[in-house]
């Protein structure tokens, strides 16, 4: 008998015991789809939000639904330097034994030239550069803690061409499907980077949604994505599917370094399975010269 995803979160998943665990993005999508398998198996949820009034609102919800769970809100915005340290300084201060953070929050802008205040495109600033500092960051601070840090990743990454790293990742004037598809190429450089530098207290973990009808099109006219949204409803995973290899990677411990993503034909949906890591799109220039950008305009 085929197992659903129903039977997969009621019994494969296990209780977590109110381990601390941060969803980045956590009000909507996948990070809210994410955020309601947490509660309902008693994870404390650290909701990371750039919105905090949406956030709160949505805790509410949540309340309303699981009145025993455990939820904070707490200000973060991927692409904000300033914003990272606030929250970094937060959970050191106030989480510093979290089990898990998912690095789910990203954006895919159909508007070109768009940059953020800290000169990086929208799309890669948010999506690659601001995960890449938080991650480095966070394993700057000392702690007696184990964490895992989960890559919300994508299919994405395995499309992507450039040229050179600046044309490939500072260029806010490239197509806006190319400058996702190189955001998620560079935060698969980043899994690779921090595991191959990791230290014991910290495991790295690539999580895949497959192809999910997100809020991918939410700035698109509201006609098209009338048309979009059932087409991806009927053919794609809903948020609950897609969210299950970050919750399966959560509930299991697992070597450091692992790939989850659903084991449905292509991957682009069904239920978790290991996925081999894609050796052939690693090139280390991405982060190196990522770091150092970074860091020059901290």
């Amino acid at each position: 008998m085929k197992q659903t995803i129903d039977d997969y979160i009621l019994n494969v998943l296990k209780d977590l015991n109110y381990k601390k665990v941060i969803v980045t993005g956590a009000t909507s999508g996948i990070g809210l789809a994410l955020s309601r398998i947490l509660v309902f198996k008693k994870a404390y949820l650290i909701m990371a939000v750039r919105n905090v009034l949406k956030g709160n609102l949505l805790k509410d919800r949540l309340l309303e639904e699981f009145p025993k769970a455990k939820i904070e809100v707490v200000c973060l915005d991927q692409g904000d330097f300033n914003s990272i340290d606030k929250f970094v300084n937060k959970i050191a201060a106030s989480h510093p034994d979290y089990d898990s953070l998912v690095i789910n929050a990203g954006v895919f802008n159909s508007n070109k030239g768009v940059l953020l205040d800290n000169g990086y495109p929208i799309v890669s600033g948010t999506n690659m550069f601001g995960p890449i500092y938080l991650t480095t960051e966070l394993i700057k601070r000392d702690t007696k803690y184990k964490h895992k840090i989960i890559f919300q990743g994508s299919l994405a990454k395995n499309k992507s061409r450039y040229k050179t790293f600046d044309n490939g990742f500072m260029n806010p004037f490239r197509n806006h499907f190319e400058q996702y598809n190189l955001s998620k190429l560079g935060l698969y450089n980043a899994f690779n980077y921090f595991q191959n530098n990791r230290t014991d207290n910290y495991s790295f973990f690539w999580a895949e949604p497959g192809i999910s009808g997100t809020e991918i099109i939410r700035r698109y006219p509201l006609a098209f994505k009338k048309i979009a949204q059932k087409i991806m409803n009927t053919f794609f995973a809903k948020p609950l599917e897609a969210c299950l290899p970050a919750a399966s990677i959560i509930n299991n411990e697992l070597p450091s370094g692992i790939s989850v993503a659903p084991g449905g034909l292509f991957h682009v949906r069904g239920l978790p399975t290991f996925i081999k890591f894609n050796a052939k799109i690693i090139n280390p220039e991405i982060m190196e010269k990522a770091l150092k950008s970074i860091y020059e305009r901290k």
